[in-house]
């Protein structure tokens, strides 16, 4: 018998997969690549693999990771993928980092976001999930009221070290330098802050202004040349490096529901550079002012003042922004983040790692894999359209309704079934249309697929159902327009008793053509000329507008016009207090389904 001690096992290996944006933003930094990278640092038996979120390899990774982590994800395909990982014991968590009800109207994904059946992908995903993740206390209040999944609020942490607050480099000369960084998303929130920027340069001659942004920021900020330094924005490394001569730096936040579901890592930013962060009393930077006890504003005047104060003084900056660098350097550093891997690690199946080949080993890795082309979610759509096409009905329904069957939450399947259950005057449209009424209940397409199809004699209540809902839901009102005022003039002409309902049209679409054109001529038979000649002239004034300005109005972006109307708004208020006491739900939810 060999007296040879049994070697201890090697301690199991646990695989993370988080499907991911790989691109250059400060998002996929902070909130994948870089947290990817400390918990293996942190954790030597764990495969971090950052995969892209289009790679064909996401299914079988997804199913056998013994943790799959989803951001931002409107992925449908992998409804059934997170399914089967709940049946083995697996658990997935979901990501979403922005109010995506609520974008700015000049952010570049305000189109984007404004489609009420984005957010209805979103929500399914979410709520097929074992738990969500967002950044802060405003996304988490947010959040609340639409799932009932664990919430995990998981800060934004900065990803260098930094040595004691005596050691950072004093920053230079006797000038004072006031700093503001920001995306396009921002561009209102400096905007309202400008004149008061313009009035501290000019009174202070030693101080100059700083800014990163929007090639377009220069012209919009009234500061004198030689007293303005500017740098488009950039990388993550460049944006960094502008904050290093920065002296103070300002937080203008306008009050609107997107902002409040921000995260506080721009007055972490600020802080680790040394700097001193000037930050509105909103939600979002509670915990930071908080610990650090910085200087914070309650309306644009009172930060014109607080500046005014530190930029007379410019020991008392230093002193200030020590306490807030301290702060960063001994809780807010991704090397001193513990958080997620506590999170990740309570995620992890009782069992033993699934046995899987996986192509790398224990450490963070970042792969691109093979990209996939066409979803199949995608795929099954073209296919069953294409069938269609060919007068393959029956073999189109067939496929469709297999697929929606197959993945039950794939409501994109589920309304392709709907409508060609319907196209083809099928007595299945009935039960398909409770069942996707009861699956997907904010799903307006539905109620208008059953407008067009229902009996005559019985459209008039659901139309009355359909304004309601509309009545209550802007966002979905403004994208559904173009459907509901087609189909209501075709029943204006069909239905009887419809003019009961076309003045709430009216009301709901005030700038529609067509819905004043209708109102007109349905007045007019009415005897009511009067009323009727008020819609005529609209529509004359109407297209002589549009005549006259639709050179003008082709040439200039919506959303700028929108963030000056914001901007202006919030100068008129400059000396009001921010509303912070509203929450993020009851400001999100008041236009959402």
């Amino acid at each position: 018998m060999s007296s040879a001690k049994k070697s201890k096992s090697a301690p199991a290996i646990r695989t993370i997969v988080q499907l991911v944006l790989k691109n250059d933003t400060g998002d996929s930094f902070y909130r994948m690549r870089w947290p990817a990278q400390e918990l293996a640092r942190q954790d030597g038996t764990l495969r971090v693999i950052n995969l892209s979120a289009e790679a064909k390899e996401r299914k079988d990774w997804a199913l056998s990771a013994d943790l799959l982590v989803l951001f931002q994800s409107q992925d449908l395909d992998l409804l059934p993928i997170i399914e089967e990982r709940r049946k083995l014991g697996r658990r997935t968590l979901v990501e979403y980092n922005d109010n995506f009800y609520e974008p700015a109207p000049w952010s570049p994904v305000a189109e984007a976001w404004s489609s009420p059946l984005l957010w209805q992908t979103y929500e399914t995903i979410l709520n097929a999930s074992d738990g969500l993740i967002v950044t802060g206390p405003g996304l988490a209040e947010l959040f609340a009221s639409r799932t009932a999944i664990p919430i995990h609020v998981l800060p934004n942490y900065y990803p260098r070290d930094l040595p004691p607050f005596a050691q950072h480099p004093a920053k230079p000369g006797t000038e004072i330098n006031v700093g503001w960084a920001g995306s396009l998303g921002h561009m209102a929130d400096i905007l309202s802050f400008a004149p008061n920027i313009g009035r501290l340069i000019a009174d202070f001659p030693q101080s100059n202004l700083h800014l990163m942004g929007n090639e377009t920021l220069p012209s919009l900020v009234h500061v004198p040349k030689d007293r303005l330094r500017f740098k488009p924005w950039g990388s993550m490394d460049q944006y960094f490096e502008f904050w290093l001569p920065i002296h103070i730096g300002i937080v203008p936040l306008l009050d609107t529901p997107y902002n409040r579901g921000r995260s506080d890592i721009k007055a972490v930013e600020i802080a680790a550079s040394g700097a001193l962060p000037i930050l509105p009393d909103t939600l979002i930077y509670r915990d930071f002012i908080a610990a650090t006890g910085v200087p914070t504003y309650r309306s644009l005047d009172e930060a014109e003042e607080i500046l005014r104060s530190f930029m007379a003084n410019p020991e008392k900056v230093r002193t200030a922004a020590e306490r807030a660098y301290t702060y960063v350097r001994d809780r807010r550093l991704q090397s001193a983040d513990s958080e997620r891997l506590r999170l990740y690690s309570s995620m992890f199946p009782s069992t033993e790692p699934a046995s899987a080949s996986w192509p790398v080993g224990v450490g963070a890795h970042e792969l691109d894999g093979t990209p996939e082309l066409e979803t199949e979610t995608t795929r099954v759509l073209k296919s069953v359209q294409k069938q269609w096409n060919e007068k393959q009905r029956q073999e189109a329904l067939a496929e469709i309704r297999s697929a929606s069957e197959r993945s039950p939450s794939n409501i994109e399947w589920s309304i392709a079934a709907l409508r060609l259950t319907a196209a083809a005057r099928d007595a299945a449209f009935p039960t398909l249309l409770q069942s996707h009424v009861t699956r997907f209940p904010r799903d307006l397409r539905a109620f208008l697929l059953a407008i067009s199809v229902a009996e005559v004699q019985s459209r008039l209540e659901l139309w009355k159902r359909v304004l309601q809902r509309l009545a209550s839901d802007a966002r979905s009102r403004d994208f559904f327009r173009a459907e509901v005022v087609r189909l209501a003039l075709l029943d204006l002409v069909r239905v009887p008793g419809f003019d009961q309902v076309l003045p709430a049209l009216g009301q709901l679409y005030p700038t529609s053509p067509e819905i004043h054109l209708a109102l007109g001529e349905l007045l007019e038979r009415q005897g009511r000329f009067e009323q009727s000649l008020a819609h005529f002239d609209w529509l004359l004034r109407a297209m002589m507008l549009h005549e006259q300005g639709k050179t003008f109005f082709s040439s200039v972006d919506q959303g700028y016009i929108k963030a000056w109307g914001a901007t202006l708004r919030a100068r008129l208020r400059s000396n009001e207090p921010l509303d912070s006491s509203k929450g993020a739900v009851q400001a999100a939810t008041k236009q959402s389904p």
